[in-house]
């Protein structure tokens, strides 16, 4: 729970930093660069746990305190020290931007009820643009948050891996691919973009779900474990597809002093989704469904074609008006710009 209150301050502020240290044309390659830390530290983390599980025992045996420690409880405090040193990297260099694309203001700070009258109008005007970033990415994060947490059992209950054989093996895929695949979005969006097209973050959750949709079920239901790694290391190569766009999407359609308000919006909605109900969806099938023991892959393969049309339905839904939308905005920085 602590962990995740945490988390929750990392993407409003986040979104709102890049937004306004970076020009709008570089905006969609500063957050895939961002992305990285999370397709790299995801990788490094089950690198670590596969490293632990392999050490504990020697650990238990002769590193005095740590021996008290379970193999489990190895592997938290392992992953979580990086948290500790980055944080004081961060605390020491990074410094506040100045604000981008808004007109002085000489009445301070607005007051909270302020913000949520603007947020709720915001929100109403753009109903259907929203719908469609929002509702595009916590689809495709829903399905990244099923497979991270049932992708591993799927090799230890269906081909009958150890786990920490798991860990090294999606360790060894993950950390490549999720490196490609978060700079590929950001510089195809770019590409997209110099071009002409504000539908580029949607372009690119498109793509991501007929991925996932189709050779995400694949791999769950694959026959062997290299047909199943191999269909891995394509997904995952636009597993990152999806956030930088969402994060790229948000600002475009959003005026600056409402950006930190709206990711921070979009973070709840995708925690309560998309985090939560991804895991559990897959769960529920395999207690209800399919309840033989290799009936994850089954329960796993439903959840990503579900999950990855219902994504591309509301994507459609508000293209047009996120187009729209966009085209709106863009024009009112400009004009704040010129004050």
């Amino acid at each position: 729970m602590f962990i995740g209150a945490g988390e929750a301050a990392v993407t409003p502020t986040m979104s709102s930093l890049i937004a306004d240290y970076f020009r709008p044309e570089l905006r969609a390659k500063a957050y895939s660069f961002y992305m990285l830390g999370g397709s790299i530290g995801t990788s490094l983390a089950y690198l670590v746990g596969a490293s632990t599980l392999y050490l504990s025992t020697w650990l238990q045996a002769h590193a005095g305190l740590l021996g008290s420690f379970r193999d489990w409880q190895l592997v938290f405090i392992f992953s979580g020290l990086a948290g500790l040193i980055l944080a004081l990297l961060f605390g020491l260099t990074v410094r506040e931007p100045v604000r981008r694309e808004t007109a002085p203001s000489t009445s301070g700070a607005p007051r909270l009820g302020q913000i949520l009258r603007d947020l709720s109008a915001n929100l109403f005007e753009k109903k259907l643009a929203y719908l469609a970033i929002i509702g595009g990415a916590v689809m495709n994060v829903f399905l990244i948050a099923a497979q991270l947490s049932w992708y591993p059992t799927l090799f230890v209950r269906v081909f009958g891996l150890q786990p920490a054989e798991v860990g090294g093996l999606l360790a060894v895929v993950g950390v490549p691919s999720g490196i490609v695949s978060a700079l590929a979005s950001g510089f195809i969006m770019a590409w997209l973009v110099k071009r002409g097209r504000l539908d580029a973050p949607l372009i690119m959750m498109l793509v991501q779900a007929i991925i996932w949709g189709t050779l995400g079920v694949a791999k769950s239901l694959a026959p062997s474990v290299t047909t199943s790694v191999a269909l891995h290391l394509i997904t995952s190569l636009s597993a990152n597809f999806g956030l930088p766009a969402a994060f790229f999407g948000l600002t475009q359609i959003t005026h600056n002093r409402l950006r930190g308000q709206m990711t921070a919006l979009y973070t709840i909605i995708y925690g309560l989704i998309s985090i939560t109900l991804g895991p559990l969806a897959v769960g529920l099938l395999s207690d209800y469904v399919f309840t033989s023991p290799t009936g994850v892959a089954y329960s796993l393969a439903s959840v990503f074609a579900i999950g990855s049309l219902t994504g591309i339905s509301l994507l459609l839904i508000g293209w047009k008006d996120f187009v729209a939308a966009s085209i709106r905005v863009k024009g009112h920085t400009a004009a704040a710009e010129g004050q």
